[in-house]
Order: structure tokens, then sequence, then C-alpha cells
């Protein structure tokens, strides 16, 4: 009897909940843009949790930081919709993270921190390695 408690105590704590919304960001990379005061962010974001969850918005060392979505030719801001237990890939050309109105250049090779704010209030920061433009790849994010 003390078990199934105690089982039922582990499977209904915070702890446990906490586990199961979990959201991550990886393979984080940057293309700098050529004035060097506008960056374009791309990652991958893995949503594990049993629930939908949504980045409302994202915190960068810049002036202004808004998350935009490449529709149609033309930047539109918007928030990311995270399916359950889905990814979500930031990409050229499609979703990323457009930060502008840097008040100092940055360099390629510099690697800078990116933080999402999720609409649970729940924040996931990652790094990203500044490339120049055209040098980010192909785009594709690979699976591991």
């Amino acid at each position: 009897m003390k078990r199934l408690f105690l089982l039922l105590a582990l499977l209904f704590s915070p702890v446990a909940a906490l586990a199961e919304n979990t959201v991550e960001a990886r393979d984080g990379w940057a293309w700098l843009e050529e004035d060097g005061r506008s960056v374009r962010i791309f990652a991958q974001i893995l949503n594990t949790s049993r629930e939908e969850q949504t980045i409302t918005g994202a915190n960068f060392p810049a002036d202004s930081a808004a998350i935009v979505s490449l529709m149609d030719g033309r930047s539109q801001t918007a928030s990311f919709r995270l399916r359950r237990r889905n990814d979500l890939f930031l990409k050229p050309g499609h979703k990323h993270i457009l930060v502008t109105g840097l008040s100092s250049p940055l360099q390629v090779g510099q690697t800078v921190s990116v933080s999402l704010t999720l609409a649970s209030g729940e924040g996931v920061t990652f790094s990203a390695l500044i490339r120049p433009e055209g040098l980010g790849g192909t785009g594709r994010i690979r699976r591991q």
C-alpha cells in the first residue's frame, strides 16, 4: 500500500508535470545581414510535452527583436505554434527570428544567446553561431 501511495505521489508531483512540458532548441545558427546590424536566427525547436505550446516572443541583446514568418515574400510578425510532441523548424524562407536595430554590429563567427518566451511563461534559451548571409547551408536541419 505504501508503495502504491509513493508511486501515485511521484506521478502527480510537480516534478513529473515539469518533465512532461519540455521545450528545447538545438542546432541554432544565424545569417548576418550585410550591414552587420540585422540577423536572422534559425533552429530546431522540439516540443516533447503532451500539450501544444506557443512561442510568443524572443529576447536578444538588441534594440528590437521580433519573431517573424516570411509569407509570400513579405515579413509578418507572428507567434509560432508548437504541436504536441512535435518539432518546429526555424529555417530560411520560412519561420525564423529576425533581429534588427542592433546597437553595435555583430561579427561572423560570434556565438549569440537567444531566449524564446512561451505562452506558458516558460523560457527556452539556445546559442546560435553567426554565419555570413548565404553561407548558412541548405536550410535543412537534420534529425538526430
